[in-house]
């Protein structure tokens, strides 16, 4: 009879190492865990207790810090400690920061007019040695902050490490902010939501050099010269873009100064593709050629992730990076709110497929879209993807018109078969099988409501279906999204002809 399998029979080290990769994923559960045996408990409470985020009742009323075995507990393992809400005891943070000893950084929520850092707390952070490095989020509709001069003044002392600012109303005064990151030399990420007539940087000074800046909602209107006296971007690692205009941003940018970069991520939405890229294909394609400029340019990158002109875009210059792990590509057009632009959807050339297999040989994830199965380079197209040996996930998407009539139920679901045949096509030729490959067919509907104005009654929506495969050719998922009618729909990836 086998032996039943337990956690407790394996090794603390081997426990150690899967609670790691466990806590990246879930790290609430270790709540659960510790209550589940003496053993566990031991090894899971490091984990319970390594980020601790204050709340109100997590100090006694009269601001003492509880003398508990918990608090104990808590000081002994706490590395990262997240400050969201005004406590108001800050004498008993005080105590709680000095005697965390591990502890490794604090991260403090700035929220609408809230006192920017209480002086306890100042005391105890300026008493540790090394540092501790801080992350500042600023959060809300600040009508206030414009007069307040002590947020730069509080913070650009400090070992301010990362600077989150989201804010949703109109400012009129941004020097405090542009104070703050000129002072703040250690500054390695930076993210920005806010209003388009929020602009830092000018006319202070020169901004740190940023290791990571997430863009995402921003009104880059830049000069270039402005771009070059205020923004250093020679250590940039990682980029995300979201609402900010594509051409004005790259257009702005001496591309070698981007040569450091291993990530970037541009991530075009329905409700952002006008701010990003604009509504015409004219500049879907002038935004493509800035980012093909980037291409040529950078050397190191390991993720793109991207929405562009597919057509306008050769993989050349992504080809010429080695280290690449991820390519995602996404047509602009899966996102434009027309019904028609869905039928001129472009994928990659297998030209340029072959290109990416042989400069790209360590890519583990591709993510692009998916020829009709009756086009002329469908067998080509998947008779590439066996060349990448490295390959672990295989995503195909492919938007298609929504049909003249509905498929029925007895009609040949030609969306799984064809998915069926991709599958074992790209089995061949390969030293191992891929592990998971994921076919994804969308429609797209238009949705009339004549209570709206005339511009506005007619909306997109898209019907989605996802067919996903495991490693022996069997289907592990088989979903469809997003259907008005509350009907199965069978998408077919063959052209819809409207009679």
């Amino acid at each position: 009879m086998m032996a039943q399998l337990s956690l407790e029979g394996l090794c603390p080290e081997i426990l150690a190492l899967i609670f790691e990769e466990l806590y990246k994923i879930q790290p609430e559960i270790f709540g659960t865990l510790k209550t589940l045996s003496r053993n566990l408990n031991v090894l899971a409470t490091p984990f319970r207790y390594r980020r601790i985020v204050l709340q109100a009742g997590f100090f006694q009323v009269s601001g003492e810090v509880e003398s508990s075995s918990a608090l104990s507990i808590i000081c002994l393992h706490s590395r990262h400690l997240v400050v969201k809400y005004d406590l108001g005891n800050w004498g008993a943070v005080e105590k709680l920061l000095l005697q965390c000893m591990q502890l490794q950084d604090l991260t403090w929520y700035l929220q609408n007019d809230a006192s920017p850092l209480p002086v306890e707390i100042a005391r105890a952070l300026s008493s540790r040695l090394p540092p501790l490095p801080i992350h500042l989020h600023v959060r809300g509709r600040p009508s206030s902050w414009a007069q307040q001069t002590n947020v730069a003044d509080s913070f650009s002392t400090l070992n301010l490490r990362s600077l989150n600012i989201q804010l949703y109303a109109q400012a009129r005064n941004f020097k405090q902010f542009n104070k703050l990151l000129v002072g703040s030399r250690d500054l390695e990420s930076l993210t920005l939501l806010a209003p388009f007539n929020f602009l830092l940087g000018h006319p202070i000074g020169r901004l740190p050099p940023i290791r990571e800046l997430i863009l995402m909602s921003y009104g880059w209107s830049y000069s270039e010269t402005e771009v070059s006296q205020i923004w250093d971007f020679s250590k940039l690692l990682y980029l995300e873009i979201g609402r900010v205009s594509l051409i004005k941003f790259f257009s702005t940018l001496p591309m070698v100064t981007l040569s450091n970069l291993r990530e970037l991520h541009i991530s075009i939405t329905k409700e952002n593709i006008r701010s990003a890229v604009g509504d015409h294909p004219s500049t879907w394609s002038q935004a493509t050629k800035q980012l093909e400029r980037l291409f040529n340019v950078v050397r190191q990158l390991e993720v793109v992730d991207i929405t562009c002109d597919v057509r306008q875009l050769s993989l050349h210059g992504i080809a010429q990076n080695r280290n690449l792990r991820l390519l995602r590509l996404r047509d602009i057009t899966e996102f434009h709110h027309s019904t028609i632009v869905v039928d001129q959807q472009s994928v990659v050339s297998v030209a340029d497929l072959e290109l990416l297999s042989q400069g790209c040989p360590l890519i583990t994830e591709l993510d692009l879209g998916y020829p009709y199965i009756g086009d002329s380079e469908y067998l080509d197209f998947l008779a590439v993807f066996p060349k990448f040996q490295n390959l672990q996930l295989l995503s195909l998407r492919r938007y298609i018109p929504w049909p003249s009539q509905r498929t029925t139920t007895n009609q040949v679901d030609i969306s799984l078969a064809s998915a069926k045949f991709a599958s074992l096509s790209l089995q061949t030729g390969r030293n191992a099988p891929f592990p998971t490959m994921k076919f994804i067919v969308k429609m797209r509907a238009s949705h009339y409501d004549l209570r709206q104005p005339l511009h506005l009654q007619e909306t997109a929506m898209d019907i989605v279906r996802e067919i996903v495969f495991g490693h022996q050719g069997t289907i592990l998922k088989d979903k469809t999204e997003g259907d008005p009618t509350n009907q199965r729909v069978l998408i077919t990836m063959n052209p819809v002809v409207s009679s």
